[in-house]
């Protein structure tokens, strides 16, 4: 009995935890790796090179890559239900509300030194508006992005909710 206890508690706890720490994203061109992580949950990474190169844990274990066989279901049509064209767009904003910015950092160079020099005025004004957002604009042909987002299932799970109650 007790046991039981103990173990839903566990499964509660782990949800509760996969709810509330944010997911993050990061894209970076310099090293050419991509990734999608929580901590203490999971981590997904991409490394694009001269071959492409993943490597994945789940809860601090590699999980068996198989090669599984893919099974065709055939899909029954659904019918169609009253849309409004102003859910999904407020569903969308919900959903956008959940991802917040934490680093970007673009530099580039566009081989064109007047364009380059139209570019500088609008990059200055992009870095003394945000805190998080670095962007220069330079003329030595380097080409970085950066970007770190976080993404909160929580909120995206309300909106959901939301959209639900409402229909």
């Amino acid at each position: 009995m007790w046991s039981i206890v103990i173990l839903f508690s566990l499964l509660i706890l782990v949800i509760i935890w996969v709810l509330l720490i944010p997911i993050v994203i990061v894209c970076d061109s310099t090293t050419n790796s991509f990734g999608v992580y929580q901590k203490g949950t999971f981590s997904v990474r991409v490394f694009v090179g001269e071959k492409i190169e993943s490597r994945m844990r789940i809860f601090g274990f590699k999980p068996k890559q198989g090669k599984k066989d893919k099974i065709r279901v055939k899909k029954k049509k659904k019918k169609r239900k009253s849309w409004s064209p102003n859910r999904p767009r407020k569903l969308m904003q919900r959903c956008l509300k959940s991802l917040t910015l934490k680093d970007l950092i673009v530099d580039i160079d566009t081989g064109d030194v007047i364009l380059n020099a139209k570019l500088v005025p609008a990059a200055y004004l992009i870095n003394n508006m945000t805190h998080n957002a670095l962007v220069n604009i330079n003329f030595e042909g380097r080409l970085q992005f950066v970007l770190r987002m976080e993404l909160r299932l929580y909120i995206i799970l309300l909106a959901l909710i939301k959209d639900l109650i409402k229909r």
